[in-house]
């Protein structure tokens, strides 16, 4: 299993979902989990427009994801 992160590309609204990191064996795995804890976006944001990358163990410490929208 690998940890991949999904984040969309365009402008998130109130009650959609921003960005997921997840555990799957693969990026349709990925975007499927994703798919199905979406919010108002809809599932077809993750399983077709979301960019999908594996996380690695390289890298420099800090925030994978920080996903924050304010009412």
């Amino acid at each position: 299993m690998r940890l991949y992160l999904l984040k969309r590309d365009d402008r998130v609204c109130f009650d959609e979902a921003a960005g997921f990191v997840v555990r799957a064996s693969c990026p349709s795995e990925a975007r499927l989990i994703a798919s199905e804890h979406c919010g108002d976006e809809g599932p077809d944001m993750w399983l077709d427009a979301a960019v999908c990358e594996v996380l690695t163990e390289t890298g420099s410490g800090g925030v994978v994801l920080r996903s924050f929208q304010a009412g």
